[in-house]
């Protein structure tokens, strides 16, 4: 299960990218079968709460969440910017999540610059899709190995450190 979002300040969905996956964990959470869960709107009401609590706490204590762990193992990795909130919600350790999510970010910034707002439009919301899609696909990318910006020894390393610490 796999889903990247970007809500904005009024926790409107403004990007969004996830697989069927979600959309069934989605429809398992409602009790009408008539709702499409596909739509933007329907998902930022069912998550609007936890995206409003997290806001709640970084306005009056200072002190966000970064990250959520279910029972179920899912995990939701919160990181906020320019006063919109990009949410990944996975079955990946929360360290991989982390690293994606500052990935997401870093091609928010690269794709839109300071006005995120662009991902209103289907252009630069392709853009960042592609780039998302990509993300774990740099051997297909010329002189990538591993991720996006890591050499193939940067992914060994994090492999190794990954199995040694299972190992302890």
């Amino acid at each position: 299960m796999k889903a990247t979002l970007i809500f904005d300040s009024l926790n409107n969905l403004l990007f969004s990218k996830w697989d069927e996956t979600f959309i069934q964990r989605m429809k398992s959470l409602i009790e009408q079968d008539n709702t499409e869960i596909g739509d933007k709107l329907f998902v930022s009401q069912l998550l609007s709460p936890i995206i409003t609590s997290q806001r709640v706490m970084a306005a009056q204590f200072g002190n966000t969440y970064s990250s959520i762990q279910c029972k179920d193992d899912t995990t939701i990795v919160f990181d906020e910017w320019l006063d919109y909130v990009i949410v990944i919600i996975s079955h990946d350790t929360v360290d991989n999540a982390h690293r994606e999510i500052l990935d997401c970010k870093s091609f928010v910034q690269h794709v839109c610059g300071q006005n995120i707002n662009l991902l209103q439009s289907a252009v630069y919301q392709e853009w960042l899709s592609v780039l998302l899609d990509c993300r774990t696909k740099g051997d297909s990318i010329p002189g990538a190995s591993g991720m996006i910006g890591e050499s193939g020894a940067t992914c060994n390393s994090i492999k190794c450190s990954e199995n040694s610490s299972k190992g302890d």
